[in-house]
């Protein structure tokens, strides 16, 4: 990722007051990130959640049922099972959104800020100030990038793994009717 550069010739000619603005804007949108990814996670597990039982009862029903092949419907057996093995893979899928979650914080470590540049070594206070004011600043910009590009990613694979649980429950429904109506005379075969 390409490092941000505030382009002026001459840094301290900038307001400060104008800096320490732009500087207090690019925390809120920091935060707003930080907010956005949180939700994002909280969708994740708010799936998982639901998912965990409904491929344990489907296992259960499975293994309870045992849907003998000598019924003709060897291919629902087998259609369930493809359907819990790709409930099991979008399980994990969600957990690639949850853990590990990739993210540059709010803030900086004090390690990463005491540097003569910005502990301002030979400048005025005022000048001092200002330094680390635009260095927060390009730094702020350089997480908003990241972060930026790591909720893109992470909602794109939500929406994928939620259109391949409507997929797979559409699915579920189809097995499941086939074998309430299997007796019934509805159905050919």
């Amino acid at each position: 990722m390409e490092k941000f550069k505030i382009s002026v010739e001459d840094w301290t000619k900038i307001n400060s007051e104008n800096a320490k603005f732009i500087l207090e804007e690019a925390k809120d949108y920091t935060k707003y990130l930080s907010d956005s990814s949180d939700k994002i996670t909280n969708r994740a597990f708010a799936i998982l959640a639901i998912l965990i039982p409904i491929t344990s009862a489907l296992i259960i029903f499975v293994v309870n049922e045992e849907i003998k092949p000598v019924d003709g419907y060897k291919t629902i057996t087998y259609l369930l099972f493809v359907v819990i093995m790709g409930l099991i893979a979008i399980m994990f899928g969600i957990s690639k959104i949850v853990f590990p979650r990739m993210f540059m914080p709010l803030g900086r470590e004090p390690r990463d800020m005491c540097s003569e540049d910005l502990l301002g070594v030979g400048l005025t206070d005022d000048l001092a100030k200002l330094s680390i004011i635009l260095s927060e600043i390009e730094a702020s910009q350089v997480k908003i990038d990241y972060n930026e590009q790591q909720i893109a990613h992470r909602t794109t694979l939500l929406k994928n793994l939620m259109l391949s649980i409507g997929i797979l429950f559409a699915l579920i429904v189809l097995t499941l009717l086939v074998l309430l109506f299997k007796d019934s005379g509805y159905l050919c075969g």
